[in-house]
């Protein structure tokens, strides 16, 4: 196997591991007090908000600025959709 498709194979392999441990902490906090509900990363939000914030550039729209303090992705994704004025 070449070293290419190896490669290929492992960040399949990891991208489906990130995919199915999200889905769990998914599962677990509609289930679970929201207090105890598991939180995203760091790489998470990164990934949310450069999602969210390109698509936003795309249409011509200007991303707003989230608080650090907000760790929720759809309350993240409502403070980078709120109007900014411009």
């Amino acid at each position: 196997m070449t070293k290419w498709m190896e490669s290929q194979i492992e960040t399949r392999s990891r991208y489906d591991s990130e995919l199915l441990e999200h889905a769990y902490a998914e599962r677990a906090s509609s289930v679970t007090d929201w207090r105890s509900a598991p939180r995203f990363t760091v790489d998470d939000v990164e990934q949310l908000d450069g999602a969210a914030k390109s698509c936003l550039k795309y249409i011509g729209a200007e991303p707003g600025a989230v608080p650090d303090s907000v760790e929720d992705a759809e309350e993240r994704i409502e403070w980078l959709c709120r109007p900014t004025g411009t």
